[in-house]
């Protein structure tokens, strides 16, 4: 789970009754927002004030950096046929004019490396 006021990721686990047990936080970046799980348990997590989509390994290490200048990151996804493909969705906006619905969105598609893992 992103914690944007927390500026880190937060691990649960899932119990049996499917209530949450928190497990601890790791990484740190600015604001995280949408986030998603490959299959070597990195974490890629669209990063609202660094304009950028960051992913971490399970111990907060970035491993790579995708940079979007003047655009907030707000959401990735892993998809395609593979699962290759990074969807990373940004807006060249502030936080007021997202409030006031004047943004200009759009979808960048990068290939990667690691497949995406769980459900979207």
């Amino acid at each position: 789970m992103a914690e944007v006021d927390g500026g880190c990721l937060a691990e649960y686990d899932i119990e049996a009754d499917g209530g949450l047990n928190f497990r601890r936080r790791f990484g740190s970046m600015k604001a995280p927002d949408g986030i998603c799980l490959d299959h070597e348990q990195a974490v890629w997590v669209a990063s609202f004030d660094e304009d950028a989509f960051i992913r971490v390994d399970r111990d907060g290490r970035e491993l790579q950096r995708l940079e979007v200048p003047g655009r907030r990151a707000i959401a990735c996804v892993l998809g395609g046929l593979e699962r290759r493909t990074l969807f990373c969705l940004s807006a060249a906006t502030s936080p007021e004019e997202l409030r006031q619905r004047k943004s200009s969105a759009r979808i960048d598609v990068v290939d990667v490396e690691i497949p995406g893992a769980g459900y979207p």
